[in-house]
């Protein structure tokens, strides 16, 4: 009895031993492996955060790329007065446009010049006279006084001018030529009032170069933000280079394709505008938007460099 007790304590001593000993590396081994997977879920959550901001980033770029380079297309047509008149000696060499402009100078003409007779005379050539000053408009002389104009609206309407005086007569001369062309009994009673005018701006109107002042100033803004978010995804974080060039591929791209998109819709949609003048709306879209699809057609062939790049990059580290 007595060595069964003695058993027994030891028997009990050794299994409290034991159980202290599981204990204690059972605790040390949790403050061990606590803070290692502590860290672990906290750079899960790390990482997750900067993706997600990265997205967040890449989208805000490419809004403010593709608004900035917008505006930039846009503002390149009327930047100055030089400028305005350079983009209507364009749109001018259209013939669909230069027979608008032609039936809208024959009706001046007509309005200013003949009394009711030879009105009736006048609407039997029309449509000749029409096509003679469609020809004359193509004529340098005539781009040249249609481009003065221009850029007297210009002085006018956007830096402020009250009054500028707009001498026409080389234009002049070609009208009287085109309708002496047609019947000389019409050209006989052709007066000066088509030799010179005024281009004169409302009391009550504001000039507009505030405004275009304004325009620029945005567009200067959202070009550099959409530079200075394209570094901070290039040189953030401790992404490899194959990332880099991957997500430059993405925000480029996307704001090419948007920028199509742009141009797609516009000239699908804009033509619908007028009824009376589709073709002519369409030619001014079609001149409009081809700067901005020059932009959308860039940017997509520079993500596809840099997406290749990157390819690259990525098969050169599986072939290590």
């Amino acid at each position: 009895t007595l060595l069964e007790l003695r058993m027994a304590c030891r028997s009990h001593r050794l299994f409290n031993y034991a159980s202290s000993y599981v204990s204690s590396q059972i605790h040390d081994g949790s403050q061990e492996a606590g803070p290692s997977a502590r860290e672990a879920v906290g750079g899960g959550l790390n990482r997750e955060m900067r993706q997600i901001t990265k997205i967040f980033i890449g989208i805000f770029a490419t809004l403010t790329l593709t608004i900035g380079l917008l505006l930039h297309s846009l503002i390149q047509f009327v930047s100055s007065s030089d400028a305005a008149a350079e983009t209507v000696e364009s749109v001018i060499s259209d013939p669909a446009l230069r027979d608008v402009v032609a039936r809208e100078i024959v009706e001046k003409v007509e309005e200013e010049n003949f009394d009711s007779t030879q009105r009736l005379l006048f609407t039997v050539v029309r449509q000749q006279l029409v096509s003679i000053v469609n020809e004359k408009l193509d004529d340098p002389v005539a781009t040249a006084v249609i481009a003065d104009i221009v850029r007297g609206a210009y002085r006018v309407y956007v830096d402020g001018e009250n009054v500028v005086a707009i001498d026409v007569t080389r234009f002049s001369v070609l009208a009287t030529e085109a309708i002496t062309q047609v019947d000389a009994r019409l050209s006989t009673n052709f007066s000066d009032s088509f030799q010179a005018f005024e281009i004169e701006r409302p009391r009550d109107s504001q000039k507009l170069r505030p405004l275009l002042t304004i325009a620029q100033i945005v567009m200067w803004v959202l070009l550099l933000i959409g530079a200075a978010l394209l570094i901070v995804l290039w040189r953030g974080g401790d992404q490899t280079r194959q990332l880099q060039l991957r997500r430059l591929a993405l925000v480029v791209g996307a704001t090419g394709v948007v920028l199509g998109v742009f141009v797609l819709l516009a000239r699908a949609i804009a033509p619908g505008f007028s009824e009376e003048y589709g073709d002519v709306v369409s030619v001014l879209t079609d001149f409009v938007t081809r700067p901005v699809l020059t932009k959308a057609i860039v940017s997509v062939v520079l993500a596809v460099i840099a997406g290749g790049a990157s390819l690259q990059l990525g098969r050169r580290q599986t072939d290590r």
